[in-house]
């Protein structure tokens, strides 16, 4: 049996809806936010055939803004699916 690392259909992602909350005149008003698909390093990382840490270089170097960076904990990041598009831009641009 292969390991989630050998195997990337193996691994999950988390997705979630943070809440849009607008102020009225009455109080506020909550509606269910757009769903967020969560990808982890090493999601990223199969998605483009490269480890865990050259996705954490990519983002020390700016190539992943913060915007698409979410933070569990202290140490642990997780990067919204649109990550990969944006790589997948940035580096058909550098290649033309």
């Amino acid at each position: 049996m292969k390991t989630p690392a050998q195997d990337p259909s193996q691994l999950t992602f988390s997705v979630f809806c943070p809440p849009i909350i607008t102020a009225n005149g009455d109080g506020f008003t909550v509606k269910p936010g757009r769903p967020v698909v969560k990808l982890s390093a090493a999601q990223v990382a199969a998605h483009f055939t490269v480890d865990r840490e050259t996705v954490y270089r990519w983002r020390q170097e700016g190539l992943i803004p913060e915007s698409l960076v979410h933070r569990a904990g202290l140490r642990k990041l997780s990067f919204d699916a649109a990550v990969i598009p944006h790589l997948e831009a940035r580096f058909k641009a550098s290649h033309e």
